[in-house]
């Protein structure tokens, strides 16, 4: 398909998602949402750059659908700090049945191919393959936030994240495989953290949507997975050609800067608990007036 068709399918799914965003999450407004039309834009961009990195129909559909479904849990997510559940749901299954339609690129990814084959498939079982992907990459997305969700809860006695993010990577696990899930939430945590600091300095509150983030890292590893795997493994071996007292003064200062934040995060939980109340509860008010 040609790409400048394919940028002008991104402006019009754009729109409809802009659209369709007040009564995914039943917001009395049904009126356009946003003042600027970033999800058009969003969208179109994504569409281009997946046509470009991914090739032609119909290997590209999958990922196409996928942003489709990124963009309306980030519209929900950014509007009202609300993920809808029934979108999260619906695109996992798709992901895991697209996942075993089209299966290749998961299973050329790293050594994804060694999952299906630690459950009996062999190489000439592509779909089947594809479909083990999809069902332990939602697994692996599911998992790995409950984790973080529940061994963060008790320390900084505050949630840390939603129960909307766990589905949206659930849903993002379904098309991209376990392996391919894992390494999302390095670009998502990154941006997470900048986005964080960007908001508390523009609006004084720390209470940011986390599902951004988390779709803007499974999408850049769409677009680029080898990349950003690449980038790891040189950051390690940069880190290990270190010297040893280097190493470990570096081991040390990460320590300290992670049991700082900890105790920050515990010593601001019922300042930051108040916060999202009242941000939730100006939300609720515009939901139901």
């Amino acid at each position: 398909m040609d790409l400048a068709i394919v940028t002008v399918v991104g402006l019009i799914v754009g729109h409809g998602i802009r659209r369709l965003t007040p009564f995914l999450i039943d917001w009395q407004d049904k009126s356009l949402p946003f003042r600027y039309p970033w999800v058009e834009a969003c969208s179109a961009l994504i569409f281009f750059l997946i046509s470009f990195q991914r090739g032609t129909p119909p290997d590209q559909w999958k990922w196409l659908l996928l942003t489709t479904l990124l963009l309306m849990v980030t519209s929900t997510d950014h509007l009202s700090k609300y993920i809808p559940d029934k979108v999260c749901y619906v695109g996992a299954l798709l992901g895991v049945v697209l996942s075993a339609v089209f299966p290749q690129d998961l299973l050329s990814f790293l050594n994804q191919r060694v999952v299906p084959e630690f459950f009996g498939l062999n190489a000439y079982q592509v779909h089947q393959s594809g479909l083990v992907l999809g069902l332990t990459g939602a697994a692996m997305g599911f998992g790995q936030m409950e984790f973080i969700r529940r061994i963060f809860r008790p320390i900084v006695k505050m949630d840390v994240m939603g129960g909307g993010d766990t589905l949206l990577m659930l849903m993002a696990g379904a098309f991209l495989g376990p392996q391919m899930i894992l390494f999302t939430l390095l670009p998502a945590c990154v941006a997470g953290v900048l986005a964080g600091v960007l908001w508390k300095m523009v609006f004084g509150t720390p209470h940011f949507p986390f599902g951004p983030s988390l779709s803007l890292g499974a999408i850049l590893m769409v677009l680029y997975g080898d990349k950003v795997v690449y980038g790891v493994a040189n950051f390690h071996s940069l880190i290990y050609d270190l010297h040893p007292g280097v190493l470990l003064a570096f081991s040390i200062f990460l320590v300290i800067l992670l049991i700082f934040l900890i105790m920050r995060l515990k010593r601001k939980a019922a300042e930051y608990e108040r916060l999202i109340e009242e941000d939730y509860k100006e939300i609720d008010e515009k939901i139901n007036s």
